[in-house]
């Protein structure tokens, strides 16, 4: 089985980190580890992260002794990463529960080394989620 490192900065998003890491750890897709890079959060994040860390093995942690800023924090957890492959995951946002199944798809198919999928995007103004396609790359 192939294994996917999801690396997530946190810095003070106790507000959206339940619903991101119920996200990643019910992928329909299971050999992956979590690693979440606490940057310095002052606010309720770490109580909610430990309680993950607890209850799931996959789950691990990497506590920074003052806010560096979100490239730093990826950048530890690439440093700390035991996956085949990477991805990244923003603390205030979270995935289709198939996501990884999905993205590991052309993998499997293709031997790729790199994918890119949609994302939808939170529309304040129009109250609603907008569809943001990739651009195709071409590997010839």
């Amino acid at each position: 089985m192939v294994k996917v490192s999801v690396i997530v900065p946190v810095y003070n998003v106790a507000k959206y980190l339940n619903q991101c890491l119920d996200s990643i750890v019910n992928q329909t897709y299971q050999e992956f580890e979590v690693l979440l890079v606490d940057d310095g959060s002052t606010d309720g994040s770490a109580q909610i992260y430990k309680k993950y860390q607890q209850l799931d093995k996959r789950v691990k942690v990497i506590k920074l002794a003052a806010n560096q800023g979100l490239s730093n924090a990826r950048n530890v957890g690439i440093e700390n990463a035991t996956g085949d492959y990477l991805t990244f995951v923003d603390s205030d946002d979270w995935l289709n529960n198939d996501f990884l199944e999905q993205m590991l798809t052309p993998v499997f198919a293709h031997q790729a080394e790199i994918v890119l999928g949609n994302y939808y995007r939170y529309d304040e103004a129009q109250q609603n989620f907008l569809l943001l396609p990739h651009t195709r790359i071409n590997t010839s």
